[in-house]
């Protein structure tokens, strides 16, 4: 039988990186390597975990591809350097973000995001 404690001792061991009181994201300032791509607003979520939070990120850069071909985007993302990483540095593990892009002809998908992040 499982008992609450055992829960709340489960929950500690899934979310290792989140701080008991929320972080103001007021003060969380978006890196330049996200300034080209329009967010509408995002801004990381303290009760979601990092990788939920660089998913939201990377499907909002998705849809600023204006490729025919598809919508891609790719973000590389430096690990923590513990598993207790403080939230506040989620953005700043960010090494690249990019999405596809058109080389020969306007808006064809040319240039993979992969590629673009890497050539970054």
């Amino acid at each position: 039988m499982v008992s609450d404690d055992d829960d709340k001792e489960q929950k500690l061991e899934i979310h290792p990186s989140k701080n008991d009181e929320p972080k103001n994201i007021n003060q969380i300032t978006i890196p330049p390597s996200l300034s080209p791509f329009e967010l509408h607003g995002w801004k990381p979520d303290p009760t979601l975990l990092d990788n939920e939070n660089y998913i939201d990120m990377v499907l909002l850069v998705t849809r600023n591809s204006v490729c025919r071909q598809g919508h891609m985007a790719c973000a590389l993302i430096r690990p923590p350097k513990n598993k207790n990483q403080e939230d506040s540095e989620l953005l700043e593990r960010i090494i690249s973000v990019t999405n596809n892009t058109a080389v020969y002809k306007e808006r064809d998908s040319d240039n993979h995001a992969e590629i673009n992040a890497i050539g970054e």
